[in-house]
Protein backbone atom coordinates (compact mmCIF):
# COMPACT_ATOMS: atom_id res chain seq x y z
CA UNK A 1 0.00 0.00 0.00
CA UNK A 2 1.31 3.66 -0.61
CA UNK A 3 1.39 3.85 3.49
CA UNK A 4 4.23 1.16 3.16
CA UNK A 5 6.31 2.92 0.67
CA UNK A 6 8.00 5.85 3.17
CA UNK A 7 9.85 8.20 1.30
CA UNK A 8 10.26 6.23 -1.24
CA UNK A 9 8.51 8.18 -4.39
CA UNK A 10 5.93 6.34 -7.20
CA UNK A 11 6.66 5.97 -10.49
CA UNK A 12 9.93 4.34 -10.37
CA UNK A 13 9.95 2.09 -13.09
CA UNK A 14 10.56 3.32 -16.82
CA UNK A 15 9.89 1.06 -20.01
CA UNK A 16 10.31 -2.33 -19.80
CA UNK A 17 11.32 -2.01 -15.87
CA UNK A 18 8.70 -3.25 -13.04
CA UNK A 19 8.43 -2.65 -9.66
CA UNK A 20 8.76 -6.27 -7.68
CA UNK A 21 8.64 -5.46 -4.05
CA UNK A 22 9.14 -2.92 -0.96
CA UNK A 23 10.61 -3.90 2.43
CA UNK A 24 11.63 -2.13 5.36
CA UNK A 25 14.50 -2.87 7.97
CA UNK A 26 14.85 -0.91 11.11
CA UNK A 27 17.94 -1.28 13.20
CA UNK A 28 17.03 -4.86 14.84
CA UNK A 29 16.65 -6.23 11.44
CA UNK A 30 19.14 -4.16 9.13
CA UNK A 31 21.51 -7.14 8.93
CA UNK A 32 18.80 -9.39 7.11
CA UNK A 33 19.53 -7.05 4.16
CA UNK A 34 23.50 -5.86 4.29
CA UNK A 35 24.44 -8.40 6.31
CA UNK A 36 27.94 -7.38 7.37
CA UNK A 37 27.37 -4.06 6.83
CA UNK A 38 24.88 -3.29 9.02
CA UNK A 39 27.29 -1.43 12.02
CA UNK A 40 28.51 0.60 9.44
CA UNK A 41 25.17 2.84 9.15
CA UNK A 42 24.01 2.08 12.53
CA UNK A 43 27.18 3.98 13.61
CA UNK A 44 26.55 6.89 11.64
CA UNK A 45 22.91 6.97 13.44
CA UNK A 46 20.92 4.71 11.38
CA UNK A 47 17.07 4.75 11.85
CA UNK A 48 15.13 3.10 9.29
CA UNK A 49 15.79 1.69 6.03
CA UNK A 50 13.11 1.47 3.08
CA UNK A 51 13.73 -1.31 0.13
CA UNK A 52 12.80 -1.53 -3.31
CA UNK A 53 13.60 -4.00 -6.05
CA UNK A 54 13.41 -3.04 -9.64
CA UNK A 55 13.37 -6.19 -11.98
CA UNK A 56 13.62 -5.81 -16.16
CA UNK A 57 11.01 -8.10 -17.67
CA UNK A 58 12.99 -8.60 -21.07
CA UNK A 59 16.22 -10.40 -19.47
CA UNK A 60 16.10 -12.94 -16.03
CA UNK A 61 18.36 -11.99 -13.24
CA UNK A 62 18.98 -7.67 -14.62
CA UNK A 63 17.88 -5.82 -11.61
CA UNK A 64 18.00 -2.68 -9.46
CA UNK A 65 18.22 -2.50 -5.78
CA UNK A 66 17.15 0.93 -4.76
CA UNK A 67 17.71 1.88 -0.42
CA UNK A 68 17.02 4.78 1.02
CA UNK A 69 18.08 4.94 4.39
CA UNK A 70 16.67 7.08 7.34
CA UNK A 71 20.11 8.47 8.70
CA UNK A 72 17.79 11.04 11.04
CA UNK A 73 19.98 14.37 10.58
CA UNK A 74 21.63 15.61 7.34
CA UNK A 75 24.70 15.42 8.50
CA UNK A 76 24.61 11.45 9.24
CA UNK A 77 23.50 11.12 5.64
CA UNK A 78 26.43 13.23 4.24
CA UNK A 79 28.57 10.74 6.62
CA UNK A 80 26.96 7.99 4.81
CA UNK A 81 27.62 9.33 1.31
CA UNK A 82 30.96 10.29 1.74
CA UNK A 83 32.20 7.16 3.34
CA UNK A 84 30.76 5.04 0.26
CA UNK A 85 32.47 7.22 -2.85
CA UNK A 86 35.82 6.70 -4.08
CA UNK A 87 38.43 9.08 -3.99
CA UNK A 88 38.28 9.80 -7.46
CA UNK A 89 34.51 10.08 -8.01
CA UNK A 90 32.88 13.92 -8.24
CA UNK A 91 29.68 14.17 -7.14
CA UNK A 92 27.49 16.90 -8.28
CA UNK A 93 26.51 19.73 -5.51
CA UNK A 94 22.85 21.01 -5.93
CA UNK A 95 20.62 23.14 -3.62
CA UNK A 96 18.92 19.83 -2.94
CA UNK A 97 21.77 17.51 -1.76
CA UNK A 98 24.76 15.47 -3.42
CA UNK A 99 24.90 13.16 -6.33
CA UNK A 100 26.96 10.65 -8.39
CA UNK A 101 26.03 8.54 -11.11
CA UNK A 102 28.66 6.07 -11.55
CA UNK A 103 28.85 2.96 -13.70
CA UNK A 104 26.01 1.21 -12.39
CA UNK A 105 25.19 2.63 -9.22
CA UNK A 106 23.83 5.97 -8.03
CA UNK A 107 24.23 7.52 -4.87
CA UNK A 108 22.49 10.55 -3.30
CA UNK A 109 21.66 12.30 -0.48
CA UNK A 110 18.53 14.04 0.24
CA UNK A 111 18.23 15.82 3.61
CA UNK A 112 18.08 12.83 6.49
CA UNK A 113 17.94 10.18 3.80
CA UNK A 114 20.62 8.64 2.10
CA UNK A 115 19.80 7.20 -1.25
CA UNK A 116 21.66 4.01 -2.61
CA UNK A 117 20.91 2.66 -6.00
CA UNK A 118 22.83 -0.36 -7.24
CA UNK A 119 22.36 -2.45 -10.50
CA UNK A 120 23.03 -5.70 -11.41
CA UNK A 121 25.21 -4.93 -15.14
CA UNK A 122 25.96 -1.91 -16.74
CA UNK A 123 23.82 -2.25 -19.72
CA UNK A 124 22.02 0.71 -21.43
CA UNK A 125 18.83 0.18 -20.45
CA UNK A 126 19.72 -0.81 -16.77
CA UNK A 127 22.02 2.71 -17.09
CA UNK A 128 18.51 4.62 -18.26
CA UNK A 129 16.51 3.65 -15.76
CA UNK A 130 19.26 4.68 -13.18
CA UNK A 131 18.98 8.32 -14.81
CA UNK A 132 15.10 8.09 -14.45
CA UNK A 133 15.41 7.52 -10.89
CA UNK A 134 17.66 10.49 -10.16
CA UNK A 135 14.89 12.40 -11.91
CA UNK A 136 12.40 10.63 -9.70
CA UNK A 137 14.49 11.61 -6.47
CA UNK A 138 14.89 15.17 -7.82
CA UNK A 139 11.61 15.98 -8.08
CA UNK A 140 9.78 14.46 -4.82
CA UNK A 141 12.15 14.37 -2.13
CA UNK A 142 13.27 17.44 -0.09
CA UNK A 143 15.88 18.75 0.53
CA UNK A 144 17.68 19.28 3.61
CA UNK A 145 20.15 22.63 4.31
CA UNK A 146 23.53 21.48 5.07
CA UNK A 147 25.62 21.55 8.14
CA UNK A 148 27.00 24.90 9.59
CA UNK A 149 30.39 22.88 9.13
CA UNK A 150 30.23 22.96 5.37
CA UNK A 151 29.81 26.98 5.24
CA UNK A 152 33.31 27.03 7.53
CA UNK A 153 34.95 24.85 4.90
CA UNK A 154 33.70 27.14 1.85
CA UNK A 155 35.61 29.79 3.57
CA UNK A 156 38.65 28.20 2.92
CA UNK A 157 37.48 27.19 -0.33
CA UNK A 158 36.26 23.45 0.07
CA UNK A 159 33.64 22.26 -1.57
CA UNK A 160 30.40 20.37 0.08
CA UNK A 161 31.45 17.06 -1.76
CA UNK A 162 35.17 17.37 0.14
CA UNK A 163 33.82 17.57 3.56
CA UNK A 164 33.54 14.98 5.53
CA UNK A 165 31.92 14.06 8.62
CA UNK A 166 32.13 11.68 11.37
CA UNK A 167 29.29 10.80 13.92
CA UNK A 168 31.88 8.70 15.66
CA UNK A 169 35.49 7.44 16.29
CA UNK A 170 37.05 10.43 13.95
CA UNK A 171 40.68 9.72 13.01
CA UNK A 172 40.19 6.03 15.25
CA UNK A 173 39.97 7.88 18.78
CA UNK A 174 36.76 7.20 20.83
CA UNK A 175 36.12 10.16 22.15
CA UNK A 176 36.87 12.06 18.75
CA UNK A 177 32.69 12.30 17.71
CA UNK A 178 30.85 14.69 15.78
CA UNK A 179 33.66 15.63 13.64
CA UNK A 180 33.55 17.55 10.35
CA UNK A 181 36.85 17.52 8.57
CA UNK A 182 38.72 17.75 4.60
CA UNK A 183 41.30 15.85 3.30
CA UNK A 184 43.95 17.92 1.61
CA UNK A 185 46.17 16.73 -2.03
CA UNK A 186 48.81 15.84 0.58
CA UNK A 187 47.01 14.11 2.99
CA UNK A 188 46.72 16.85 6.07
CA UNK A 189 43.69 16.52 7.50
CA UNK A 190 41.61 19.85 8.63
CA UNK A 191 39.27 19.26 11.55
CA UNK A 192 36.97 21.17 13.63
CA UNK A 193 34.08 20.11 16.19
CA UNK A 194 31.54 22.27 18.36
CA UNK A 195 31.28 21.81 21.67
CA UNK A 196 28.78 23.17 24.40
CA UNK A 197 31.18 25.64 26.17
CA UNK A 198 34.75 26.41 26.11
CA UNK A 199 35.03 23.98 29.02
CA UNK A 200 33.70 21.17 27.06
CA UNK A 201 36.15 22.22 23.91
CA UNK A 202 39.42 22.53 26.10
CA UNK A 203 38.91 19.26 27.70
CA UNK A 204 38.52 17.58 24.26
CA UNK A 205 41.29 19.48 23.34
CA UNK A 206 43.00 18.10 25.64
CA UNK A 207 42.04 14.36 24.74
CA UNK A 208 43.28 14.78 21.40
CA UNK A 209 46.77 15.64 22.33
CA UNK A 210 46.66 12.73 24.51
CA UNK A 211 45.48 10.55 21.77
CA UNK A 212 48.15 12.01 19.39
CA UNK A 213 50.76 11.50 21.62
CA UNK A 214 50.06 7.60 22.10
CA UNK A 215 51.70 7.47 18.72
CA UNK A 216 54.32 10.52 18.88
CA UNK A 217 56.26 13.04 20.60
CA UNK A 218 55.11 16.68 21.56
CA UNK A 219 57.73 19.41 20.38
CA UNK A 220 55.98 22.57 20.80
CA UNK A 221 53.09 24.87 21.05
CA UNK A 222 50.44 21.75 21.32
CA UNK A 223 52.24 19.63 18.42
CA UNK A 224 53.12 16.42 18.27
CA UNK A 225 55.29 14.47 15.94
CA UNK A 226 54.42 11.22 14.89
CA UNK A 227 57.23 9.03 15.64
CA UNK A 228 56.37 6.38 12.77
CA UNK A 229 55.27 8.40 9.80
CA UNK A 230 57.16 11.97 10.88
CA UNK A 231 53.63 13.59 10.55
CA UNK A 232 52.72 16.56 12.57
CA UNK A 233 49.28 17.09 14.29
CA UNK A 234 47.82 19.42 16.85
CA UNK A 235 44.10 20.65 18.57
CA UNK A 236 43.37 23.93 18.92
CA UNK A 237 40.93 25.25 21.38
CA UNK A 238 38.44 28.51 20.07
CA UNK A 239 36.05 29.68 22.24
CA UNK A 240 33.51 26.71 22.08
CA UNK A 241 35.22 24.99 19.32
CA UNK A 242 38.26 22.47 18.59
CA UNK A 243 40.23 23.43 15.25
CA UNK A 244 42.80 20.82 14.29
CA UNK A 245 45.47 19.42 12.06
CA UNK A 246 46.22 16.07 11.60
CA UNK A 247 48.79 14.31 9.15
CA UNK A 248 50.81 17.60 8.06
CA UNK A 249 54.36 16.72 6.57
CA UNK A 250 55.64 19.46 7.73
CA UNK A 251 55.74 21.31 11.00
CA UNK A 252 55.63 24.80 8.50
CA UNK A 253 53.02 23.18 6.58
CA UNK A 254 50.66 22.70 9.69
CA UNK A 255 51.35 25.78 11.20
CA UNK A 256 50.02 27.43 8.28
CA UNK A 257 46.57 25.52 7.81
CA UNK A 258 45.90 26.00 11.41
CA UNK A 259 45.94 29.42 10.97
CA UNK A 260 43.79 29.43 7.63
CA UNK A 261 41.44 27.70 10.24
CA UNK A 262 41.73 30.19 13.44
Amino acid sequence: SPADRGPIPEGLSKDAWREEKLSQFDAETLYVKINGRADYYLALGFERLYSALLIYKDHVGQSIDISVYDMGETANALGAFSGERGDDDKPQVSDKGLSLLSRNALFMTRGAYYIRVIGSDESEPLKLQLAHLQSVFDASMKAGALPWAYEFFANLGVPPTGVSYYLKNAFSFGFASDVFATRLEDETDLFIIAKSDPASAKALSLAFIEGFSSYGSAIQDGWIEDDFINTYATPNPQQRRVLGVRGAPELAKGTRELARLQ
